[in-house]
């Protein structure tokens, strides 16, 4: 007898018939029929809907608003159900991320069932139908999973929809499967593995897509395999994750380490979704045939089938764009325009040459609407509509063509997002113009005549369900600000509300660029107040139809209230409702999703903690658990035997910065461009356009992949690396720094670094006492303004007589190589101390310049002692803001011998490799410094954790090295030249823009009192939640030895942390500066009006 699979529940019909099949499919074999009010007992029920039948067969619980209806079933009531997943998965098959340590596989549904096996947190798992008791059955292998344990909390969590839209989750469960048969016991490497070829599958199907829609040539993808003929008449999100599932199969059976494991690879053959089953009719959904009604008379004009399509004479205030002869009334047509596609004088409709008298008022004026000139001869979709070259003014922004085509607001009208593109093309011989999303529109009367099929080339008319797809998109407008200003957003541009002109354009994650010239302008909230206001705060407040058919992107579809309705009723997302005045009202049924998170593994407290964790990562912060408390400084005073240290400048900061509120709660309502750290994103949430540029240099072969060369997920702790590290560091670890620089730095040379001229530290700080510690009896210089640690560390050392050598902001902070030599050999000094790239200017010493700094070395034998941490933050010689060719600097390729040269290099994986978590650098010198700084560190630290060392040897690989450099230097060469042009209209100075490093150098000595002085702006700054360093913390003044301080008026911002929080403190900062200056004008306006 088999067992049970669970609770048996009732179900009543609620369609006047429905039938039984006998798979869960629209296709599927009609057993029987269950009329209205028949009950059923029910055992399972798929994810999309489909009940299992006890005795016999499958029914349909909900027809998800196909054909305009929803639930056909539902629980008797008083029924208690459970279910794991109660939100409908249109592929019919769920993706389920494994949450707890370890859950398991069992038998049957019930936790006394065997266990197969177990999945460990992190895993997928797929499940095609689920009991009422909360139990998953799992798809392509045996067994069952529970997903809410009540001690444990939730155990599985299902992958958010809009995570995997583009995903064919039949084909990732085949490839999961196929691997667990070969290795019942998934590794965390496996699972990296899985989940990495998921995102480089589904980077690389996408751009297959894109490709296909830009070109409109399908064939290439069905010749190469990954689109069957009829894919083709299928919807963009069928043919996405088609594209998905064969480009995953390829390269499961290609591609290492899968290739040796997954050559049995087959796709399962996937059901259609609901709404691609069937296209016709509710007889072909239901099963049984509708009674045929007696042919009627025509209805004035819809769609070309009307007397006005009949004899083109005459027009009804009621048709919908039917044909008229230019005498239409101000109620008829769409915006008064002819709608016929084909009815140019016939009888019977085809798809001929619109047919478009002068008819009918001018519908509204599109924004943007200028003239200007098009490119021609580019070929339109399917290679039927060809391209010819005009450029015209109106709907939508024509007009704006040039290279990119235009940024018109022709709402898509093929199911994708809204087009924001205009083409001229030619179709069947008349001129017309068409958005991206297929519309096609007279370009002298501004009036919609159809929508083009762009996978077939045909002619459309415009329908219900084309404006249904406008009104989807209602969640998508919205009023925004961008630096100060207010915009109108939609269709993903910004439009200016004053002149209706398009300014910018929405990038997918907020990211605001220039419309022409591609240039980043700041962020926006994509889920900002507009809704909040009209629709409460989770946008479920009724809203008037009326306002949604005002938008200007309903108006350039149709004028037509009725219309707007009718297709607001068609989406079983919103509900409509008309009270006894005739007024109707939609709003949400379900409150619109949460602003979407870095990763979508919410859920569970273990999720939770780990969101957590990585905002804090994306913000770059190392923020406090909780505010700082002022009564501990008094404490820590009055202990006998201590005395008061000072504190750094960036941690001075902190400190005051958690004194305001600032912690890890609070950090990500906080810009902290105070910190020294680099963001730790991955790349493939760095802001769009920069994933683009990043798609060009991997097609130029200069990137194997957008995502990266490597990552550090994990570090391995086992019997073998449980024991001490030698004091300077584990020799595989040194022999990979020294590999690093013989092939970067050093190729050719004879002489060449091992591994006993590196030391491995655990930080910049520790590499730097070590080195102050093996020092003798020294006069060491130090540059002014540079690295605020500098000051206290040197202050430490009764044996370093620090001598202070101040840089001339006329001469850009910079010196010239005699006075670099007369400052050497006329104060005597033994070492030369200096970070390059300079934090906190950012000016760089490269090439024959800093080839002549060794020279100079060598010749004085002054010690030259380089900060190296931003080595590869390089920005010089870019020929355009996103290109970077990869750079690195160190005065390793200057150096003749490795073991002579009085050249000792700092660096590490802290700033260039964006890990400073880590605590891993390292000190490249001669042999005899390396024994002198290990003998320091005996006493002073012991050596760093020799499990981290020896998980961060395949980081120093060359060749990744280089990938990555490459990926830095576009990303934060992107976020300096937004800093730079969001200063300078603030009126903030940078005289002199950082060369490297991640840092801008301000002066504010421009900007009104009290915000003229560091200490004034950065006091200021706090109450906007912003950070920023002051300029006298980089006076270095070991010993406070000189009583005045320099750089008062200056600040040092970091641009290290992600986009968003950099555009987030600006934003903060603009406003102190506003706020400021409308005081001191108040206060002058009551100076001249006198008492």
């Amino acid at each position: 007898m088999a067992a049970s699979v669970g609770p048996e529940v009732i179900w009543e019909v609620l369609h006047p018939s429905c039938p039984v099949r006998a798979e869960p499919h629209c296709e599927g074999r009609v057993l029987s029929w269950k009329r209205r009010g028949q009950q059923i007992t029910c055992s399972e029920i798929t994810t999309d809907g489909w009940l299992k039948v006890s005795d016999r067969g499958w029914m349909l619980s909900d027809l998800q608003g196909t054909h305009g209806l929803g639930s056909l079933l539902q629980p008797k009531r008083g029924e208690d159900i459970t279910l794991a997943v109660d939100e409908p998965q249109p592929q019919g098959i769920c993706c389920l991320e494994v949450t707890f340590a370890q859950v398991a596989v069992r038998a049957f549904p019930s936790r006394d069932a065997i266990a197969l096996c177990y999945r460990r947190r992190g895993e997928l798992v797929f499940a095609r139908s689920q009991n009422f008791a909360g139990w998953l059955r799992l798809a392509g292998e045996e067994g069952w999973m529970l997903a809410f344990a009540p001690e444990h909390g939730l155990l599985l969590q299902p992958r958010l929809a809009q995570e995997t839209a583009e995903l064919d989750l039949w084909a990732l469960c085949d490839l999961w499967n196929t691997f667990r048969r070969k290795k019942r016991m998934l590794s965390p490497a496996d699972v990296k593995s899985l989940k990495d070829a998921e995102e480089g599958t589904k980077i690389m199907a996408g751009m297959d897509y894109e490709h296909h829609v830009a070109t409109g040539n399908a064939e290439p993808l069905v010749e190469d395999g990954l689109l069957t003929k009829e894919d083709l008449r299928r919807s963009e999100t069928w043919i996405r994750q088609r594209i998905f599932a064969h480009s995953l199969l390829r390269m499961a059976k290609e591609e290492p380490p899968f290739c040796e494991l997954c050559l049995e690879m087959r796709l399962t053959p996937r059901p259609l979704p609901l709404e691609l089953s069937t296209k016709a009719t509710l007889e072909e959904v239901q099963g049984q045939p509708e009674p045929k009604e007696e042919p009627k008379a025509p209805k004035a004009g819809y769609n070309g089938q009307s007397r006005g399509e009949t004899d083109g004479a005459r027009s009804s205030s009621t048709a919908r764009g039917g044909a008229t002869n230019g005498k239409a009334s101000s109620a008829s047509g769409v915006g008064g325009r002819d709608f016929s596609l084909g009815g140019s004088k016939s009888s019977a409709p085809h798809r001929g040459a619109p047919h478009r008298p002068p008819a009918g008022p001018t519908g509204p004026m599109g924004f943007g609407g200028r003239p200007g000139g098009g490119r021609s001869g580019g070929r339109g979709p399917g290679g039927r509509a060809k391209g010819f070259g005009k450029g015209k003014g109106g709907f939508g922004g024509f007009g704006q063509m040039g290279q990119m085509g235009g940024f018109g607001l022709g709402p898509g009208l093929d199911g994708g997002m809204p087009g924001m593109g205009v083409m001229p093309v030619e179709v069947n011989g008349e001129e017309l113009l068409m958005t991206e999303g297929g519309l096609l529109v007279d370009p002298e009367t501004q009036a919609p005549v159809g929508v083009l099929n762009p996978m077939t080339g045909e002619v459309q008319e415009i329908t219900e369900e084309h404006v249904q797809k406008l009104m989807e998109t209602i969640g998508q407008i919205n009023m925004v600000e961008l630096n100060g200003r207010p915009y109108l957003m939609m269709a993903g541009l910004l439009v200016d509300p004053q002149t209706q002109e398009v300014a910018f354009k929405v990038e997918p994650d907020g990211t605001v660029v220039d419309a022409q010239t591609g240039e980043t302008m700041g962020m926006v909230d994509l889920f900002g107040e507009w809704l909040v206001n009209q629709l409460g705060e989770d946008c479920t407040s009724f809203i008037a139809a009326e306002i949604i058919a005002g938008f200007n992107r309903v108006q350039q579809i149709t004028s037509e209230l009725d219309l707007v309705v009718a297709s607001l009723k068609r989406i079983p997302e919103l509900e409509v409702k008309q009270d006894f005045t005739g007024k109707v009202e939609v709003r949400r049924r379900h409150p619109l999703p949460p602003k979407p998170k870095l990763e979508s593994e919410a859920g569970s407290v273990e999720a939770e903690a780990a969101e957590a964790e990585e905002e804090l990562q994306v913000a770059s912060t190392a923020a406090a658990d909780a505010p700082m408390e002022s009564g501990i400084k008094e404490e820590m005073e009055s202990l006998a035997g201590f005395r008061k240290v000072p504190k750094t400048g960036v941690i001075y900061v902190m400190d005051e910065a958690s004194k305001a509120g600032y912690c890890a709660q609070t950090a990500q309502q906080w810009a902290n461009l105070g910190q020294g750290s680099p963001e730790t994103t991955k790349a493939k949430h760095w802001p769009t356009n920069i994933r683009k540029r990043l798609s060009e240099l991997v097609e130029k072969g200069k990137l194997s992949s957008e995502l990266g060369p490597f990552s550090l997920q994990t570090l391995e702790v086992n019997e073998e690396n449980l024991h001490y590290s030698s004091v300077n560091g584990d020799w595989a670890l040194r022999r990979a720094v020294a590999k690093y620089y013989n092939e970067i730095y050093r190729k050719g040379k004879s002489s060449l670094y091992t591994a006993e001229n590196v030391a491995i530290v655990g930080g910049g700080r520790l590499a730097l006492t070590r080195l102050c510690c093996a020092m003798d009896n020294v006069n060491l210089g130090h540059f002014l303004p540079d690295y605020t640690a500098y000051a206290e560390l040197l202050s430490q050392f009764k044996t370093i007589n620090s001598i202070p050598i101040p840089l001339d902001p006329k001469n850009n902070f910079t010196i010239t190589l005699q006075e670099l030599r007369r400052e050497i050999v006329e104060r005597g000094l033994s070492v030369l101390l200096l970070s390059n790239p300079c934090n906190p200017t950012g000016q760089l010493i490269e090439g024959e310049e800093l080839k002549n700094w060794v020279r100079i070395a060598r010749e004085t034998q002054c010690s030259l002692v380089l900060d190296e941490i931003y080595s590869r933050y390089v920005y010089t010689q870019r020929m355009s803001p996103t290109d970077a060719t990869w750079r690195m600097v160190s005065a390793a390729q200057f150096v003749d011998d490795v073991n002579q040269d009085p050249v000792i290099i700092l660096d590490g994986l802290t700033k260039c490799w964006r890990m400073p978590g880590l605590r891993i650098c390292w000190i490249v010198a001669p042999k005899t410094v390396i024994d002198a700084v290990g003998a320091a560190g005996s006493f002073l630290d012991g050596g760093p954790s020799l499990p981290t060392q020896r998980s961060c040897v395949p980081l120093l690989n060359p060749k990744d090295v280089i990938e990555q450099t490459v990926m830095l230097q576009v990303l934060f060469s992107h976020k300096r030249d937004f800093l730079l042009r969001r200063l300078q209209d603030m009126g903030i100075t940078v005289e002199h823009p950082p060369q490297g490093t991640f840092y801008c150098w301000c002066d504010i000595s421009k900007l009104p009192p009290p915000l003229n002085n560091c200490w004034g702006f950065f006091r200021e700054l706090l109450r906007e939640k912003v950070i920023v360093t002051p300029g006298v913390f980089f006076d270095v003044n070991p010993g406070s030895r000189r009583k005045f301080n320099s750089y008062d008026s200056f600040i040092r911002i970091s641009y290290g942390p992600s986009f968003k929080e950099v555009q987030r403190g600006l934003e903060g900062m603009q406003r102190v500066i506003e706020r400021q200056k409308k005081c001191v004008e108040k206060a002058r306006d009551d100076d001249a009006s006198g008492p």
